[in-house]
Protein backbone atom coordinates (compact mmCIF):
# COMPACT_ATOMS: atom_id res chain seq x y z
CA UNK A 1 0.00 0.00 0.00
CA UNK A 2 1.15 3.51 -0.73
CA UNK A 3 2.97 5.48 1.96
CA UNK A 4 1.26 8.72 0.99
CA UNK A 5 0.44 10.83 4.03
CA UNK A 6 -2.99 11.96 2.84
CA UNK A 7 -6.51 11.08 3.92
CA UNK A 8 -7.66 7.81 2.36
CA UNK A 9 -4.17 6.29 2.15
CA UNK A 10 -3.81 5.22 5.78
CA UNK A 11 -2.43 1.71 6.30
CA UNK A 12 -5.49 0.67 8.33
CA UNK A 13 -9.13 1.66 8.51
CA UNK A 14 -11.36 1.55 11.61
CA UNK A 15 -14.95 0.45 11.06
CA UNK A 16 -17.65 0.59 13.75
CA UNK A 17 -19.46 -2.73 14.15
CA UNK A 18 -22.90 -3.37 15.58
CA UNK A 19 -23.84 -6.95 16.43
CA UNK A 20 -27.54 -7.52 17.00
CA UNK A 21 -28.13 -10.49 19.28
CA UNK A 22 -31.33 -12.35 20.10
CA UNK A 23 -33.40 -10.56 22.72
CA UNK A 24 -32.60 -7.04 21.49
CA UNK A 25 -29.08 -7.13 22.97
CA UNK A 26 -26.55 -5.15 20.95
CA UNK A 27 -22.75 -5.25 21.04
CA UNK A 28 -20.93 -2.29 19.53
CA UNK A 29 -17.18 -2.11 18.98
CA UNK A 30 -14.63 -1.16 16.32
CA UNK A 31 -12.67 -3.43 14.01
CA UNK A 32 -9.39 -2.30 12.44
CA UNK A 33 -8.77 -3.68 8.95
CA UNK A 34 -5.77 -3.65 6.65
CA UNK A 35 -6.48 -1.20 3.87
CA UNK A 36 -6.70 -3.04 0.55
CA UNK A 37 -5.45 -1.81 -2.77
CA UNK A 38 -7.58 -2.34 -5.88
CA UNK A 39 -5.79 -5.51 -7.00
CA UNK A 40 -6.16 -7.15 -3.58
CA UNK A 41 -9.81 -6.16 -3.39
CA UNK A 42 -10.55 -7.54 -6.86
CA UNK A 43 -8.90 -10.85 -5.91
CA UNK A 44 -10.92 -11.10 -2.69
CA UNK A 45 -14.17 -10.40 -4.55
CA UNK A 46 -13.34 -12.86 -7.33
CA UNK A 47 -12.35 -15.58 -4.86
CA UNK A 48 -15.43 -14.97 -2.68
CA UNK A 49 -17.71 -15.25 -5.70
CA UNK A 50 -15.99 -18.49 -6.78
CA UNK A 51 -16.38 -19.98 -3.29
CA UNK A 52 -20.04 -18.95 -3.17
CA UNK A 53 -20.73 -20.59 -6.54
CA UNK A 54 -18.88 -23.75 -5.53
CA UNK A 55 -20.79 -23.94 -2.23
CA UNK A 56 -24.09 -23.49 -4.06
CA UNK A 57 -23.20 -26.27 -6.49
CA UNK A 58 -22.24 -28.56 -3.60
CA UNK A 59 -25.52 -27.79 -1.81
CA UNK A 60 -27.42 -28.69 -4.99
CA UNK A 61 -25.53 -31.99 -5.26
CA UNK A 62 -26.47 -32.81 -1.65
CA UNK A 63 -30.14 -32.87 -2.64
CA UNK A 64 -29.75 -36.07 -4.65
CA UNK A 65 -26.70 -37.52 -2.89
CA UNK A 66 -26.58 -40.68 -0.82
CA UNK A 67 -25.72 -40.36 2.87
CA UNK A 68 -22.01 -41.16 2.47
CA UNK A 69 -21.61 -38.70 -0.38
CA UNK A 70 -23.63 -36.06 1.49
CA UNK A 71 -21.15 -36.23 4.38
CA UNK A 72 -18.26 -35.63 1.96
CA UNK A 73 -20.08 -32.70 0.40
CA UNK A 74 -20.66 -31.22 3.86
CA UNK A 75 -16.91 -31.44 4.55
CA UNK A 76 -16.16 -29.57 1.32
CA UNK A 77 -18.70 -26.86 2.18
CA UNK A 78 -17.22 -26.52 5.67
CA UNK A 79 -13.75 -26.14 4.13
CA UNK A 80 -15.01 -23.39 1.82
CA UNK A 81 -16.56 -21.55 4.76
CA UNK A 82 -13.34 -21.87 6.75
CA UNK A 83 -11.38 -20.48 3.80
CA UNK A 84 -13.73 -17.47 3.67
CA UNK A 85 -13.29 -16.92 7.40
CA UNK A 86 -9.50 -17.02 7.09
CA UNK A 87 -9.61 -14.24 4.49
CA UNK A 88 -11.60 -12.15 6.96
CA UNK A 89 -9.29 -13.05 9.86
CA UNK A 90 -6.24 -12.08 7.80
CA UNK A 91 -7.62 -8.61 7.12
CA UNK A 92 -8.61 -7.79 10.73
CA UNK A 93 -5.60 -6.49 12.66
CA UNK A 94 -7.16 -5.15 15.87
CA UNK A 95 -10.33 -4.18 17.68
CA UNK A 96 -11.27 -1.65 20.31
CA UNK A 97 -14.15 -1.09 22.72
CA UNK A 98 -14.96 -4.81 22.93
CA UNK A 99 -15.80 -5.66 26.53
CA UNK A 100 -16.38 -8.92 28.39
CA UNK A 101 -19.29 -9.60 30.74
CA UNK A 102 -17.39 -7.97 33.63
CA UNK A 103 -16.90 -4.75 31.66
CA UNK A 104 -13.19 -5.33 31.04
CA UNK A 105 -11.84 -4.57 27.58
CA UNK A 106 -10.92 -7.74 25.68
CA UNK A 107 -7.39 -7.54 24.23
CA UNK A 108 -7.14 -8.44 20.55
CA UNK A 109 -5.74 -11.80 19.48
CA UNK A 110 -6.25 -13.87 16.36
CA UNK A 111 -7.22 -16.81 18.59
CA UNK A 112 -10.03 -14.83 20.22
CA UNK A 113 -11.04 -13.42 16.85
CA UNK A 114 -11.51 -16.98 15.55
CA UNK A 115 -13.65 -17.80 18.60
CA UNK A 116 -15.78 -14.69 18.20
CA UNK A 117 -16.32 -15.36 14.50
CA UNK A 118 -17.83 -18.76 15.33
CA UNK A 119 -20.91 -16.82 16.48
CA UNK A 120 -23.07 -16.24 13.37
CA UNK A 121 -24.10 -12.69 14.34
CA UNK A 122 -20.48 -11.62 14.93
CA UNK A 123 -19.35 -13.29 11.70
CA UNK A 124 -22.05 -11.51 9.70
CA UNK A 125 -21.22 -8.15 11.32
CA UNK A 126 -17.45 -8.56 10.74
CA UNK A 127 -18.02 -9.60 7.12
CA UNK A 128 -20.22 -6.54 6.55
CA UNK A 129 -17.55 -4.37 8.18
CA UNK A 130 -14.91 -5.72 5.77
CA UNK A 131 -17.01 -4.68 2.80
CA UNK A 132 -17.71 -1.31 4.43
CA UNK A 133 -13.94 -0.89 4.93
CA UNK A 134 -13.30 -1.43 1.23
CA UNK A 135 -16.36 0.33 -0.10
CA UNK A 136 -17.03 -2.81 -2.16
CA UNK A 137 -20.20 -4.80 -2.59
CA UNK A 138 -20.58 -8.27 -4.01
CA UNK A 139 -23.58 -8.52 -6.27
CA UNK A 140 -25.59 -11.75 -6.18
Amino acid sequence: MSRLKIKGFEEHVNIPVTVELIGEDVVEFTLKFKRLDRDSLEKIVKDAQARALEARDLENKKIVAEDAERAQLDKKITALNKESNEVLIDKIVDWSDLFDEDGKEVPFSKRDLRLILKHPAFLRAADNALWNATGARIKN
